[in-house]
């Protein structure tokens, strides 16, 4: 997180007891929380969080809500 910058908060679990609360079958797991802390999105699998998709996919996040 700090090596590319980012500055929002996530969650490292190696012992996966988050990830058994949310259910989580795959890893990694991406999930879109909103300000109300609602998740809005999810993805499985890699995501590139540097991305001009990723950054669109957050934009239509934010215009729908």
């Amino acid at each position: 997180m700090a090596e590319h910058g980012y500055t929002f908060p996530a969650l490292y679990d190696p012992s996966m007891n988050i990830a058994r609360q949310f259910g989580v079958r795959l890893v990694p797991t991406t999930y879109v929380v909103n300000r109300e802390g609602v998740i809005v999105g999810a993805g499985f699998g890699p995501v590139d969080l540097t991305s001009p998709e990723f950054a669109q996919y957050l934009e239509a996040v934010r215009s729908a809500s």
